[in-house]
């Protein structure tokens, strides 16, 4: 998934209040933009040093998140997203 700005924003405004704060953080030049298409964003908020993350479809979260660093902090826009850890 390559990061193009039309593509997030296309992506995102298709349900608009709930990517608000992804939208706002692009539009104020906050965001570093990792991973855009059709089916979904992820990006960096510099301003608040987390990563925001949408996704059309489990695939496609998972094709994202692939792009996290380990320790990251994320907000997720969809339930799929999280994936639980496994007690040892």
């Amino acid at each position: 998934m390559a990061a193009d700005i039309g593509q997030a924003r296309s992506f995102l405004a298709k349900e608009r209040l709930l990517h608000i704060d992804m939208l706002e953080s692009i539009g104020r030049g906050h965001a570093d933009l990792i991973c855009a298409s059709d089916r979904g964003v992820l990006l960096y908020n510099r301003a608040g040093t987390v990563h925001m993350m949408s996704a059309a479809d489990e695939a496609a979260a998972a094709a994202m998140l692939d792009c996290l660093p380990q320790s990251a902090l994320f907000v997720a826009h969809s339930l799929f997203i999280w994936r639980p850890q496994k007690s040892a």
